[in-house]
């Protein structure tokens, strides 16, 4: 094609990353390239369905981004904003069984180095009030590349609330 409309563009980019999610076997890069596109609605389609589906697909074959990108969509972190206030569990069991799903994806793609999973874990650590555990998934991001935003601010304010818990 090549026309240069953005809209023919992304609908171009999700028909190939659909031919390949669906080839035997799937190209698992393009399983959670077409499930990010699915939960940002390019090409004019929002699908987070269809999103946990091919993260879940992508996931299970040991690709940690999506790892880490379906323990998002667990949580609800979809809006682009996601680790501020995960762990803010609405009390639903459903939103706990969700969020503990999550943590387990997360906990995968940490360990596969993925700086933004231990930097959720830390921040749904720090909202049940375990500092410890906070400081421990923020200074295992810190080990990570690329360096997660907001990861220093994290990092002291829960060492501040860790260090008078010591104290008592």
């Amino acid at each position: 094609s090549g026309g240069g409309d953005p809209m023919e563009l992304e609908i171009e980019a999700v028909q190939l990353f659909s031919a390949a999610a669906a080839a035997d076997p799937p190209l698992v890069e393009a399983q959670y390239n077409l499930a990010a596109c699915y939960v940002a609605g390019t090409g004019g389609v929002r699908d987070l369905a269809k999103a946990r589906e091919l993260y879940m697909a992508a996931a299970t074959a040991g690709d940690a981004a999506a790892q880490c990108a379906l323990g998002d969509l667990l949580a609800g972190c979809t809006d682009g904003n996601a680790g501020r206030g995960v762990g803010a569990e609405d009390g639903s069991e459903g939103a706990v069984v969700e969020l503990e799903e999550a943590c387990r994806w997360w906990a995968q793609a940490a360990e596969a180095g993925i700086g933004l999973a231990a930097m959720r874990l830390g921040s749904v650590a720090e909202g049940r009030d375990d500092f410890r555990t906070a400081v421990e998934w923020y200074m295992t991001a810190a080990d990570a590349q690329p360096p997660v935003e907001g990861l220093q601010e994290a990092l002291e304010r829960a060492t501040k609330r860790l260090v008078p818990a010591a104290d008592e």
